[in-house]
């Protein structure tokens, strides 16, 4: 089966994982392993998003999972972006994760961030999640390196506030040595910059 999620396309047999160690083919469908499965988990500065100029000084509640689609050598998280963490990692519901981002508005929390690792691999469960934030006035924010699909992001975009996308260079063999898609990244750019709200 193939995975559409980002630029790999990866051709993932039964039973296999795809390029970023987080997408699955079971019973012959493409899913998210790591749907749900939090591996970090902690109230930020949302200055440490970094977002310029986004609700400053507030709080914001921040989750991540394992598995991305890059392989930069500079990567700070690698210890949960590039391993499959999935037996090593807590289930959250998108519930449980909007009810724990509600707890901590008094002290100022705004809502959640999707972060740490790649967190568009797992775009469904941002998408289940970041709607139910929505319904409870909670904030989304997503930073992602930007190379999902084009449909992965329409999937997301109506309930995402906020997005920083890293931008990791600006020519071809850049995005090659680091196994990613500079065209990839710059559409994903284009297109959440004209919707984002």
């Amino acid at each position: 089966m193939k995975c559409t999620t980002c630029f790999h396309q990866c051709e993932i047999p039964e039973g296999g994982r795809g390029f970023c160690r987080a997408r699955i083919c079971e019973n012959g469908k493409i899913r998210p392993e790591n749907y749900g499965c939090l591996t970090s988990l902690a109230l930020d500065p949302i200055e440490k998003k970094p977002l310029y100029d986004f609700h400053p000084g507030s709080l914001i509640l921040s989750a991540g999972s394992y598995g991305c689609n890059l392989r930069c050598p500079f990567c700070q998280n690698y210890e949960i972006s590039q391993e499959n963490l999935h037996g090593r990692s807590l289930y959250v519901s998108p519930e449980q994760l909007v009810e724990e981002a509600k707890k901590y508005v008094p002290a100022g929390n705004i809502g959640i961030a999707f972060t740490y690792n790649e967190p568009m691999i797992g775009w469904e469960y941002i998408r289940d999640t970041a709607k139910l934030a929505k319904e409870n006035g909670l904030q989304v924010v997503v930073v992602t390196n930007g190379t999902a699909s084009q449909e992965a992001l329409e999937e997301i975009l109506p309930y995402v506030d906020a997005f920083n996308i890293d931008l990791k260079g600006f020519t071809d063999p850049v995005y090659q040595s680091y196994a990613g898609s500079l065209e990839q990244v710059k559409a994903f750019i284009e297109r959440a910059a004209r919707d984002a709200h």
